[in-house]
């Protein structure tokens, strides 16, 4: 067999597997810098109500965050909009999330945001009440260590 010809399949081989690895990197980029929201309740009171609902963001920059909250039977309805929402930041909505508790009732975040490419990007998060209180369910709630050590 030609020497010449090992070389050239050698290249090809090389070259795909470079083409393969590339690829792989940018899909990992791109996963690594779109933005990933969620809703999150302040501490419960002692008696267990929440007063306030936050918009978090746990990952690469969300732009242009339009955030449309309702009731599951459409009776309240807010609207917000935000310029950027940065990575481990959050937005406190106004929205009395109290009474829809106490009513057993749902909320409904609906989400539109771009990233850093300007993909346009929509999620739909939602918080039902009444589901968790059928299943005998309380709400937990997430806080930072510093938090926990200021509590003792």
């Amino acid at each position: 067999m030609d020497p010449q010809w090992v070389s050239i399949g050698v290249l090809v081989v090389l070259v795909l597997i470079t083409g393969y690895y590339a690829y792989e990197v940018r899909l990992t980029r791109r996963a690594t810098s779109e933005p990933s929201l969620s809703i999150v309740t302040d501490e419960p009171t002692f008696s267990g109500d929440v007063s306030r609902l936050a918009l978090v963001n746990s990952g690469g920059v969300a732009r242009d965050v339009k955030i449309d909250i309702s009731t599951g039977d459409d009776t309240k309805k807010r609207r917000f909009y935000c310029l950027a929402l940065h990575d481990g930041k959050f937005l406190w909505l106004d929205f009395g999330i109290n009474e829809v508790q106490k009513g057993k009732g749902k909320v409904v975040v609906e989400l539109r945001f771009k990233d850093n490419s300007g993909n346009i990007h929509s999620r739909s998060l939602g918080l039902d009440f009444g589901n968790l209180g059928g299943e005998d369910r309380a709400l937990a709630f997430e806080t930072s260590d510093r938090r926990i050590q200021s509590l003792r």
